[in-house]
């Protein structure tokens, strides 16, 4: 369905996230006088209300006859498919789309690169993104890294490349892409997809059902490998005939050692995001190499092991991106001769603890943290499997500092790394780092947004 589809019919958008107020603002910017109707929770009616517009109608989404009179839903990423309303709708004749659908159907000129994968996305799309305009390309960094497809439907100029991150949410509604990436696949989200293998199934169709012209793969990941071998047109990083890293270091294929100097983000994974970079941007028909320099000047992104600064030999690392114990896991990997005390635990989605468990085993840490409900259930798995690792059960994100703080009373490294969503505590992973910062005394230190988003 494309845009122009929309007009004159009786449209409804779901959900007034980011998604949901930038299709509010294209449906009013296109058609000032045609009226529309928006779905949602109660606490999202206040927003309608203070918008002051007459054309404007609210429907609470728990509503019985919710479709009556309507024809089109724009539904926001975080409605499951599986919802029983959007079940009903579909039975009722109700035409359902999406931000993504709608961008993808339009067709915009420029070579589209899509990146998904459970962790690294937003950093991978922000370096593809650095890359591409080092070589003076105008670059769109779009999609789930922070700027609705809708808010660019209609650029006053197209840039030459796409780069467009897609949450698991968004991958089954996305059209045909040059290149599609995916980076790794480990279990989330499992209370939006239902289990685990229908996760991985949503997360992979931007490669089975979107047709892309290439595809990169992480061939370290036992998953994509498997679905890559049956593939032709694959281009793979993370094995040692293409880009990858040994050892702290990036390499590509058998030669030695790739030098990229003062490279600013930390860790191995952010060398296996870099090569998954690099990878894409030879995947769109670019030789990467001549602008590894310009890396030095890559921003680094925010509540994705950022320092916040240092008092008392401690220092603060707010890593609030974490949403899965990998992530976690990856991050106590950044602190291998430091103690450190980290901080877990938010929002139970059903995800096993067992690596991060396992990486305790072998690595034990100074003290964790558990925090919130999810953190007592993640506080006993650790005292049956490990009865002289240090842990604690803390109430809230306050209690949580305090105690990992007294587990480092000569220095160390206190690290936010939840490795589970922030629901119920936070709004978003944004305000949980945000409230670390203030907590540790750091609350000038988080910064803005992403660097580099949207069209330059």
């Amino acid at each position: 369905m494309r845009l122009a589809e929309l007009q004159g019919r009786s449209v409804a958008v779901w959900g007034l996230g980011q998604e949901g107020r930038a299709a509010w603002r294209v449906l009013r910017g296109r058609w000032p006088e045609q009226p529309f109707i928006v779905i949602g929770r109660d606490a999202e009616r206040q927003a309608v209300l203070e918008a002051d517009d007459p054309l404007v109608s609210w429907r609470d989404e728990s509503e019985e006859c919710l479709w009556h009179g309507i024809d089109v839903a724009i539904k926001s990423p975080g409605v499951p498919g599986t919802h029983p309303q959007i079940v009903r709708g579909r039975e009722s004749g109700v035409e359902m789309t999406s931000g993504t659908a709608l961008w993808f159907a339009e067709g915009l000129p420029g070579i589209k690169i899509v990146v998904t994968g459970t962790k690294g996305k937003s950093t991978t799309s922000s370096l593809i993104a650095h890359l591409l305009r080092a070589r003076g390309l105008a670059v769109g960094l779009v999609g789930n890294v922070g700027v609705p497809l809708l808010d660019v439907i209609a650029p006053q100029l197209a840039p030459a490349v796409w780069v467009i991150e897609l949450s698991s949410y968004q991958t089954a509604d996305a059209g045909s892409a040059d290149v599609a990436a995916v980076l790794n696949l480990y279990p989330e989200h499992l209370d939006w997809h239902g289990d685990v293998e229908r996760y991985y199934a949503d997360k992979l169709r931007v490669v089975t059902h979107g047709n892309p012209r290439c595809v990169v793969l992480n061939h370290a990941d036992e998953h994509l490998r498997a679905l890559g071998e049956a593939r032709r047109g694959v281009r793979w990083f993370g094995d040692p005939e293409s880009w990858h890293e040994v050892d702290g270091q990036l390499r590509m294929g058998r030669a030695g050692a790739v030098e990229v100097a003062g490279f600013p983000l930390p860790g191995r994974h952010n060398l296996h995001n870099l090569a998954a970079a690099l990878t894409s941007v030879e995947a769109a028909g670019f030789d990467p190499r001549p602008q590894l320099g310009s890396l030095a000047r890559f921003q680094a992104l925010p509540h994705r092991l950022q320092t916040l600064g240092e008092r008392d030999g401690v220092r603060f690392v707010n890593d609030s991106i974490s949403t899965t114990p990998h992530a976690s896991v990856a991050a106590l990997s950044c602190f291998p001769d430091d103690p450190v005390a980290i901080i877990v635990g938010g929002f139970d989605r059903g995800v096993r603890w067992d690596a991060f468990v396992g990486h305790l085993r072998a690595h034990p840490v100074r003290h964790v943290s558990a925090l919130g409900a999810h953190g007592a259930k993640i506080a006993a798995m650790i005292r049956q499997a490990l009865p002289g690792q240090s842990v604690s059960e803390d109430p809230d994100l306050a209690a949580a500092c305090a105690s990992a703080a007294k587990a480092l009373p000569h220095g160390g490294a206190l690290l936010l790394s939840p490795g589970a969503p922030s629901y119920g505590m936070f709004r978003d992973h944004v305000e949980r780092g945000e409230s670390f910062a203030r907590l540790v005394g750091c609350g000038d230190a988080v910064g803005g947004g992403i660097g580099g988003l949207g069209i330059r």
